[in-house]
């Protein structure tokens, strides 16, 4: 089959009216790239467990609407209904070749934009955090003045609120106030990282809390 051929099917099958994939068929996808599928389950626990077919039938229904072929198994040791599944056949599979190439082409270049994206702001933050903690370092005297000793608190390793215990919260205010810094997570790290050097390690997320990342104390004082 014709990638345009299949793709048209499942945009007009597929899709709703929005243009996004109706929920249902999310899964149908993983299938058409070769996964072995498993959309059933249990629900419930003990005497109270039930069957629960999740998206299994839907998958099913996605891959006759757009004439994909495809077999049906189970692959459970003893043939529970966890163990059903879906996957495509040999025919199948000749019938996506053209599309999965594609497909897994387009999948992978979105895979890499998403990942420089996530570089750059990686880089951004630990530029922002070393320019900080240069500050601190350059002016230890008001660092030990609003600290005259290494906070308790930061003695763990950081969390992402741990340094606004009590107590601590105005003093890094005013800390950040007279070194003429920005009062921001970055400063709060590079706050950190000045008290708890190599075991320092900071985390946040970003692009609507999907992506992690981790800034060690070897990224800022190299």
């Amino acid at each position: 089959m014709k990638a345009n051929t299949l793709q048209n099917r499942i945009d007009s099958n597929l899709r709703t009216k929005s243009g996004e994939i109706a929920k249902k068929y999310a899964n149908v996808e993983k299938v058409l790239l070769g996964e072995r599928y498993h959309g059933a389950g249990y629900s419930g626990r003990g005497r109270y467990t039930s069957k629960a077919n999740g998206d299994h039938f839907a998958v099913i229904e996605g891959l006759r609407k757009i004439g994909v072929d495809f077999i049906e198994g189970n692959d459970a040791p003893r043939g529970g209904w966890s163990g059903q599944y879906v996957e495509l056949s040999p025919k199948g599979k000749r019938q996506v070749a053209e599309w999965a190439k594609i497909r897994k082409a387009e999948i992978k270049a979105a895979a890499d934009a998403h990942q420089k994206e996530v570089d750059e702001i990686k880089a951004k933050d630990i530029a922002d955090i070393k320019v900080k903690f240069a500050t601190l370092n350059d002016n230890p005297d008001i660092v030990t003045e609003c600290f005259p000793e290494p906070p308790e608190t930061f003695t763990v390793p950081m969390g992402m609120g741990l340094i606004d215990g009590k107590g601590m919260r105005n003093k890094r205010h005013e800390l950040a106030r007279r070194l003429h810094v920005i009062n921001d997570t970055n400063f709060k790290a590079a706050l950190n990282f000045y008290y708890l050097n190599d075991k320092a390690n900071f985390v946040h997320y970003v692009n609507d809390y999907t992506d992690r990342i981790e800034i060690k104390y070897s990224d800022i004082a190299e």
